[in-house]
C-alpha cells in the first residue's frame, strides 16, 4: 500500500464473498494499471487491487451505521473477479458478488487509502489503514 497514485480516476470495485478455504469476503478495486494502461480493452494487461475483508458484514441492514475489522492485502487478482460469480477452477470454492460499483480514492497516501464506495446496495467511506507493524485496519461509514 506504498504506492502513490493519482486521486482523480473513478474506478470500479466489487465486494464478492468466497467459500475457499475458509468463507471470507474480498473486495476487488480497479488498479492504476487499469486505468493509465495505453492498451486497457485488454484483459489481461489488467489487474484489481485486492484485499481480504474480515468481519465484512454479508447483512447488508447492518451497512447503515459505521463498522471496523481487520484487513489481508493480497496478491492482485486477474480482472475478471471484478465481475466474475461461480465456481473457481480447481475446486476452490465459490464466489458470490455482494456489492458492486464506482469508486473514488480521496486519499491514498503511504498507510492510509480512503475509498468513497458507491455501489448497488453500499454507499459509504471505506478507509484501509496499514499500522507499523503490517497490520491493516478497514473502517466503513456509511453516507
Amino acid at each position: 500500500m506504498n504506492e502513490l497514485t493519482p486521486l482523480i480516476h473513478e474506478r470500479r470495485f466489487t465486494i464478492s464473498s468466497h467459500s475457499w478455504p475458509v468463507p471470507h469476503i474480498d473486495f476487488f478495486l480497479e488498479s492504476p494499471a487499469c486505468l493509465d494502461s495505453v492498451d486497457n480493452r485488454k484483459p489481461e494487461s489488467r489487474s484489481l487491487w485486492t484485499w481480504r475483508l474480515i468481519d465484512f458484514p454479508i447483512n447488508t441492514q447492518l451497512l447503515n451505521q459505521p463498522l471496523q475489522g481487520l484487513a489481508e492485502r493480497l496478491p492482485e487478482h486477474r480482472y475478471l473477479y471484478l465481475s466474475y460469480a461461480g465456481a473457481v477452477s480447481g475446486d476452490r470454492g465459490e464466489v458470490i458478488i455482494l456489492h458492486q460499483g464506482t469508486a473514488q480514492l480521496t486519499q491514498n497516501v503511504a498507510n492510509i487509502i480512503d475509498i468513497r464506495l458507491c455501489g448497488n446496495l453500499i454507499r459509504g467511506l471505506l478507509t484501509l489503514n496499514s499500522t507499523h507493524n503490517n497490520n491493516i485496519t478497514w473502517f466503513y461509514k456509511p453516507e
